[in-house]
């Protein structure tokens, strides 16, 4: 069994009426992806414990 997921979706480009929600198969990430990151910082909390340029993750 194949697992799924919801997405909004469209077909072609347009207005809100071009949005429709399909179910879809949940993607897989290949070597390499999962943990992307994109934007630029502009500030951070206090409670901002470290910074690194490496792979990571959060969870203890």
């Amino acid at each position: 069994m194949t697992a799924m997921t919801r997405a909004v979706r469209f077909d072609q480009y347009g207005g809100r009426d071009e949005l429709s929600i399909a179910d879809v198969d949940v993607p897989v990430p290949a070597p390499g992806q999962g943990s992307d990151f994109a934007g630029v910082v502009v500030g951070t909390g206090a409670e901002l414990l470290g910074w690194t340029w490496e792979r990571a993750g959060h969870a203890e």
